[in-house]
């Protein structure tokens, strides 16, 4: 039996070129971070520089790397939904985010 996938990254036909320094920035990020959420005007570049920085730590997270598509979403109350799906956990009827405690 083989073992569950470790992310659900899609494969790029293309390098990433010129964003070294956002590459080495958001690395650190997320180091520190379980989650990390990358805002901006439309067309310059998050998801791909996302997807480049994903895959990069791929292979060094425990529970894997995975990517949350939430641009399509026209509702915040589904981003809590949206998340829970993509990495399989159960989100009981009507539970929202959890807040995070410092």
């Amino acid at each position: 039996m083989s073992e569950p996938s470790q992310h659900n990254l899609p494969l790029q036909s293309t390098s990433l070129i010129g964003r070294d320094q956002e590459l080495v920035e958001l690395a650190r990020a997320l180091d520190e971070t379980r989650l990390l959420t990358l805002t901006g005007p439309g067309g310059v570049g998050k998801t791909r520089l996302a997807l480049a920085v994903a895959e990069r730590s791929c292979g060094s997270r425990a529970d894997g790397t995975w990517f949350v598509e939430l641009a399509p979403l026209a509702d915040a109350a589904l981003v809590a939904q949206t998340l829970a799906s993509v990495v399989s956990v159960p989100l009981a009827p009507g539970a929202g985010p959890v807040s995070a405690h410092p």
